[in-house]
């Protein structure tokens, strides 16, 4: 029987469930699992694993408001452009290719970048994202 936490309590056992496939001769490519996994030990248990997680977000504070959401500009919504797991992050562009720089790197961090200021009354955008997240560089 399930309590009040749900999954969150079986988050622990993903690194032992992915080495035991491991130790199967089984190579995961992803581990996907339902929001109650939606935890940085279970995305850390993953990557350590070089195993991708999937999980749908929770809906905490942080999901509500938006800042799961990749940054905007005046022409929209910005496209994602690919990830670099050494760098842990992924690439985001203008979808006009008009700003300046017209893409940038962004580093996960969790599941979502938290670590993405939103501003009062608006939507993040790329002035809002802290110089050491973002890379225009490649």
């Amino acid at each position: 029987m399930r309590d009040a936490h749900g999954p969150r309590r079986e988050v622990p056992v993903v690194p032992s469930l992915l080495d035991k496939i491991a130790d199967y001769g089984i190579t995961a490519a992803v581990c996907i699992a339902d929001k109650g996994y939606d935890a940085g030990s279970f995305y850390e248990a993953c990557e350590a694993r070089n195993v991708r997680p999937v999980a749908p977000l929770r809906q905490t504070g942080k999901v509500v408001a938006g800042d799961h959401l990749p940054p905007s500009c005046d022409h929209g919504r910005w496209t994602f452009a690919g990830s670099d797991a050494k760098r842990g992050a992924a690439k985001y562009r203008c979808p006009s290719g008009e700003c300046s720089p017209a893409s940038v790197w962004i580093k996960a961090v969790g599941c979502t970048p938290s670590s993405l200021g939103r501003r009062r009354g608006g939507s993040r955008s790329t002035r809002d994202v802290p110089p050491w997240s973002v890379s225009s560089d490649g």
